[in-house]
């Protein structure tokens, strides 16, 4: 497993003189990360399989493109609840996860998946800092 997000370590240590909804959008954030960052690794199979890296795109093909679809809407889901968003907003966050997560199940060259991860980049950005941007 990879390390924490940089970002994370640097607010672990002041978690406690954050607000309740702050610390609610660190831990959904991590939460985030953490079960959908495989996401680099398609990008990388032919690299990662030629230094002897075992990564979920390489050890379970046919399964790791659904451990991204599944997680991003989830969690979008998730996140417009949590954050109650309005219905308009909401549409707009669960097509940008439910097409970035699609395109990981549809499109599947090296060349694809390079886009599909950064369609993945914008929309956890959006779906991390949506609430900070409100």
């Amino acid at each position: 497993m990879r390390s924490l997000h940089p970002a994370a370590l640097e607010l672990a240590p002041h978690l406690h003189a954050l607000d309740r909804t702050s610390v609610l959008a660190v831990c959904l954030s991590a939460g985030m990360y953490v079960t959908t960052q495989q996401a680099q690794d398609f990008k990388d199979v032919h690299g990662d399989r030629a230094v002897g890296r075992r990564t979920l795109p390489i050890i379970l093909p046919s399964i790791a493109r659904y451990t991204m679809t599944v997680p991003m809407v989830v969690w979008s889901v998730c996140l417009v609840t949590v954050w109650k968003l309005d219905p308009i907003t909401q549409a707009a966050f669960l097509l940008l996860s439910v097409f970035s997560g699609a395109r990981f199940l549809t499109h599947t060259t090296t060349r694809d998946d390079r886009v599909s991860f950064w369609w993945y980049s914008v929309s956890a950005a959006v779906d991390a800092g949506w609430k900070f941007l409100c």
